[in-house]
């Protein structure tokens, strides 16, 4: 079955609960985090992938791609995520904006995937503290002892993603 992933009787157990393309327009980016987080399962993790913008703030941006990103915030996305109070991420949410909401969500670790992509950057977060990603050989740098490491769908579990869940 499919679920509205906003329900308040939604249950946990999640594997995987995926957000794509919309965590800078939430305006409670850190309570949405905190609910995510209550969802996972044991082994769970969150992946959030959003606009790639550069690490840190200059003037003038670097590219222009950043500066369209700007564009796009002052217009749309800024605006939403201002609504009720809301934080104001925007379009250009730097590493370190989203690694200061996870930890105030009490998330315990947020890695960077290493997916090469022109427009997006993928982040990984994880409740508690996980070992981290070898980039260059894309496998767990230290013994992942409470890992799961199947990579098999297990019957019945559930999926998540920015809209929906599913069984």
């Amino acid at each position: 079955g499919v679920s509205d992933a906003a329900s308040s009787d939604l249950a946990g157990g999640y594997d995987l609960i995926t957000v794509f393309e919309a965590f800078h327009d939430m305006a409670q980016p850190v309570a949405i985090l905190a609910e995510l987080a209550r969802l996972l399962g044991t082994d769970g993790s969150i992946v959030i992938a959003d606009t790639k913008t550069s690490e840190r703030f200059e003037v003038p941006p670097t590219d222009a791609f950043e500066a369209y990103h700007y564009g796009w915030s002052i217009m749309q996305c800024l605006h939403g995520g201002l609504q009720g109070g809301g934080a104001g991420t925007g379009t250009v949410m730097r590493p370190e904006t989203l690694r200061r909401y996870a930890e105030a969500a009490s998330l315990g670790r947020i890695d960077i995937l290493p997916i090469e992509h022109d427009s997006w950057r993928f982040y990984r977060l994880f409740r508690d503290e996980r070992p981290t990603l070898d980039s260059a050989a894309n496998r767990p740098s230290a013994s992942p002892s409470s890992r799961s490491s199947s990579s098999t769908p297990r019957a019945g579990r559930r999926r998540c993603s920015s809209a929906a869940c599913t069984r």
